[in-house]
This record gives structure tokens, C-alpha cells and sequence, in this order.
């Protein structure tokens, strides 16, 4: 059974473990157990599943008069990112904008 599967195709969209695990200290609730997610790449995304669903012409109609407030995927409110500035044992100074939703805790990131 195990020779039917084929090779896992494993997407990770989190910031190095350094970064992740420093979270803890950040005040950032269980960073080591939750979802991360680069903001720009979950916009794009919900932006393609928004165009995606049903006809162009009538998303382009109701994005125009309606719009629409960009949640996470549980629904609850984007978080605002705060700027951090993490420093590695080498010296290097790495920019993250981090922030966390305030319902499944997702952690949203964007480098510099």
C-alpha cells in the first residue's frame, strides 16, 4: 500500500526557525503550533479564489460597490504587522512585519 502513494508535495510558508521560535519571547501566542502565512502570498491567493468564483463581470460589479473588508480564513479580521528587527548571532539584522490573528492565531509575516 505504502509503494501506491507518490512523494508529498510539503509547501512551508513560515520565516526561518529563529525567527519563529524568538516569537515566543515577542508575546506572539504559540508560535511554534500555529499557521504561518506570508501575507502577500495569502492576498494573492484570496484574490485568486475571488476570481476564480464565479462570473468576472459580476465580482468586478460587487468588488466596486462592495468593498469588502480581507479577513483570515476563519473569518476573523486581518491583524495590523508590527515592525520587528531580529538580530542573528552573526551580526545580521533581518526586518520582519509580523502579526497575529486574534481568532485561530495565525501568524501573518512579511520580510523587510
Amino acid at each position: 500500500m505504502s509503494n501506491q502513494l507518490g512523494p508529498l508535495d510539503v509547501t512551508c510558508d513560515a520565516p526561518s526557525y529563529p525567527v519563529v521560535r524568538a516569537c515566543e519571547t515577542l508575546g506572539f501566542e504559540t508560535p511554534l503550533d500555529v499557521r504561518w502565512c506570508r501575507m502577500s502570498h495569502f492576498l494573492n491567493e484570496r484574490e485568486e479564489q475571488e476570481n476564480a468564483a464565479g462570473f468576472p463581470a459580476w465580482n468586478w460589479f460587487f468588488q466596486k460597490n462592495l468593498q469588502k473588508e480581507k479577513t483570515c480564513t476563519c473569518g476573523g479580521s486581518l491583524p495590523v504587522l508590527q515592525w520587528y528587527i531580529f538580530t542573528f548571532v552573526t551580526d545580521q539584522m533581518v526586518d520582519y512585519h509580523l502579526g497575529q490573528c486574534g481568532r485561530c492565531r495565525t501568524i501573518f509575516w512579511e520580510e523587510g
